[in-house]
Formats: structure tokens, sequence, C-alpha cells
């Protein structure tokens, strides 16, 4: 029992410890990597085919270079760690190794064999990385990743709008933005919010400036005006608060938020509720709910794709080959991605792809429930991965593109199926040692 106290009191002072210079190197690389320091004038024209299909081809120096230096990161950090840190847990690990090998394999039958290699390498390259950092870090220790890499990201943002005098919330067509899309900075604002809220709840200082940072994450996530992100992040912390509550408790705030919502929709009307669900986008926001933007004629076109070849797609990220994309921006007016990781999954990887992506995140999931005993951080994973699949209903981005928020979504899966540690403890499976059961775990939890 000593032993088991001492080597847990040791992980503790070591989760404690928060890797500045591997958040600044992390930081770095997904601001070369998806930051954008120079957009076009009158910016990008995404109902045009052709510019979208010459942007696929050109891709970017700076993004390409970014995520080749994270690959080569992660090689070097597994190979002298000389994969101590990694262990298969089950199906859950299968599940994600098969996605990426499935990623890969869809280069023999892609309609684009170039780019798709240049995609699966890219992507082979970003989850290299998010291994190799997912099987080092604690759950605590990503969520201080994400949340100041999101505060960053944010606070840099807003500096940039009101430097360029750009900075305008009450006018309908602008959007919190800079350096990057509305939708990845709503992302962005999304994980602050969990984060923030996970670290107000888990360490004993500062708390109410975690809190007020949940709260400032939420007013800038409005100011994105990023509908699916908002509400996905809103109804991810609910049921975070939620879940401090004792069962009648929940209960009861279920009840009442229930009611207040059907009270509220009541008291708009019908009008004001349009107005309400343009989140903020005025007479423009309102005319495209009616095809969610453009996506339902946009996915129909996706159908008719998919029906020509269900099983296998067309290979990965060909979506926005020049072979595909001109129909597609055709049939729904613009185009710049399937906007639904789940449809975009199934054209491009077949129903094949789209089990294996979906097989990956709920095993995660379950696996997440049964190992991960101590209490907020499984309720930080679970909120992530929650907070991602609801997302993956109208955005594809999340999962394809070299994001922070997608590196942080694939480290804590890293974290979750292929760390050798029990994550309640920190303490290494031995395998030459029989198989620690959990009753025997939850022993030396309460021993000590």
């Amino acid at each position: 029992m000593s032993m088991h106290a001492t080597q847990r009191s040791t992980s503790h002072r070591r989760d404690k410890r928060f890797p500045w210079v591997l958040f600044a190197f992390l930081f770095a690389v997904f601001a070369l990597s998806s930051w954008n320091f120079r957009p076009p004038p009158n910016g990008y024209d995404m109902s045009n085919g052709q510019e979208i299909a010459g942007m696929a081809e050109v891709g970017s120096s700076g993004r390409q270079l970014a995520i080749s230096i994270l690959g080569i990161y992660g090689v070097v950090s597994i190979v002298r760690n000389r994969c101590r840190n990694i262990s298969s847990n089950g199906w859950s690990t299968a599940a994600l190794v098969l996605y990426v090998v499935w990623v890969c394999a869809s280069i023999g039958w892609s309609v684009d064999t170039e780019l798709t290699a240049k995609a699966a390498v890219r992507l082979v390259a970003m989850w290299t990385g998010a291994v190799a950092v997912g099987t080092q870090l604690s759950l605590r220790q990503i969520a201080r990743l994400t949340f100041y890499s999101s505060l960053g990201t944010t606070v840099i943002g807003i500096i940039i709008e009101l430097v360029s005098g750009i900075f305008a919330p009450l006018n309908t067509s602008w959007r919190l933005a800079n350096p990057m899309h509305p939708v990845s900075m709503g992302w962005n604002c999304g994980l602050l919010c969990i984060s923030a809220l996970y670290l107000s709840k888990n360490l004993q200082t500062r708390r109410g400036a975690y809190r007020l940072a949940v709260i400032s994450g939420l007013v800038c996530l409005v100011m994105t005006k990023s509908r699916m992100a908002f509400v996905s992040t809103l109804l991810v912390l609910f049921l975070y608060i939620l879940a401090d509550f004792t069962p009648a408790l929940r209960l009861a705030g279920i009840a009442a938020s229930g009611s207040a919502v059907c009270l509220g929709a009541l008291m708009l009307g019908q009008r004001s509720e349009r107005t309400l669900a343009s989140f903020g986008r005025g007479i423009e926001g309102q005319a495209s709910l009616a095809s969610l933007t453009g996506r339902i004629p946009l996915w129909q076109e996706c159908l008719q794709y998919i029906s020509a070849r269900p099983w296998f797609g067309y290979g990965y990220n060909t979506f926005v080959s020049p072979l595909t994309v001109l129909g597609s921006s055709d049939a729904a007016g613009w185009m710049s991605s399937p906007h639904s990781g789940y449809v975009g999954s199934l054209f491009e990887l077949g129903i094949v792809g789209l089990l294996l992506l979906t097989s990956t995140f709920l095993l995660s999931i379950n696996l997440t429930c049964r190992r991960v005993t101590a209490h907020h951080e499984r309720l930080f994973a679970l909120a992530v991965l929650i907070w991602t699949l609801i997302n993956l209903f109208l955005e594809s981005f999340l999962i394809t593109s070299a994001f922070m928020s997608t590196f942080i979504v694939v480290t804590i899966l890293a974290n979750v199926t292929l760390s050798r540690q029990l994550l309640t403890m920190g303490l290494p499976i031995d395998r030459r040692w029989m198989k620690i059961t959990w009753q025997q775990t939850n022993s030396i939890t309460g021993a000590t």
C-alpha cells in the first residue's frame, strides 16, 4: 500500500506540472497550419467550384511544413520512449487503427490518387503527433493544453479584429473569425468553455477566473454566429453540470429546462423564433434556415454520388477533387466541404469508413466510462467526444483538417484508447504481472 501511495503521489505531482514548451510548440505548429494570415481582399468564392478545386490541388505550403514537423516530432517521441506509453486497449484501439488503415488504403481506389495520398499522409502525420502527446499527458494536462490554446487563439482573434478596425458585433454580416473561419473559431470557443468548466471544478485555485472564462467563451461563441457549435457546446455544458447533481436534482433540472424552453418558444412566436434561429445573421440567416444554409441540396447531390460507390467511396479527401467538386457546387450553389462528417465519410470512405469512424468514437466513449474513474476527468473526455459527434452532423472539417480543435479531439482519443497508463492513478500496467482487476484497483484507491 505504501508503494502504491508513493507512486500515486509522484504521478499526481507530475500531473500538476504543465509542459509549457510542448504547448508553445503545438500552438506555433497549428498557427502556421490553420491560421489565415493573408486572406484574399474579397474572401474566397465558395460558389466557384473551379476556385475551390484549384485551392485543393495547390494546398498550403505552411500547412504542409507544420504538419510535417508535427509528424517528425511524433515519430521521434514515440521511438525515443520505445513505445513504453502505448498499449492496446481492446476494440476501441482496433477501430482507431483500422480507420487510419482504411484511409490509407483508399489511395488504391481513389478517383484522385494524388489528392488522397497527400491528405492521407497529412492525417497520419497529425495523428502520429496526437498519439505521442496523448499517451504522454494526462487528461488534466490535455484539458489545460486545450484551455490555454483556445484562450490564446480567441484573444489573438479579438485583438486582430480590433486592430484591423473590423470589430462590429452589432453588424449582422460580421462574425468573429480572425485568424480563421468563423466555424473554426466557434469550435475553438466551444473547447474553451468545456475545458474552463472542467478546470473550475477540478482545480483548487483560480476557480473564479475559470468560471469567468466559461462565460467569456460563450459570449465569443455567440459572436462567431456558429449555430451548431453554440448548440452543441450549450448542451454539453448543461449535461456536464447536471452530472454533478444527485439523480433527483438531475431529473428536476431536466424538467425545469424543458419547461423553460417550451415556455420561451410560446412567448416568442413563430416570427421571433426564426429571428432567434438566424443567430444574429439577419435576413440572410433566416432565409437559409429551410435548406440548412444550402446543406440539404448539397447532401442530396452527394447521395447520388454515394449510391454509385456505397461501400468504398471515392477516396479520402476527394470531395474537393476537380472530378467531383464541380457537380456538387453547381447543385448547392456553393461548396467548400460536405458540411457533415457522416455524409463526407460516406462519400469518401463508403459505408465501411463511416462504420469505422463512428465505432471509434462510440467505443472510446464506452472505454472512457469504464477506465477513467476520476469523476471530472471522465466528464471532460466524454464532453469533448460527445461534442464532436454532435458537430459532425453539420460540419466535417472537425475530423479532416489540420486545426488545433481536431488535434485536441484526436489527442483525447489517443489518451483513452492507446495510453498504457491506468488513467485513475497514472500507474503503468506491467505485462509481466497478472492483469490488475478493477476490484484490486478500487481497493488500492480506497486504501490510499
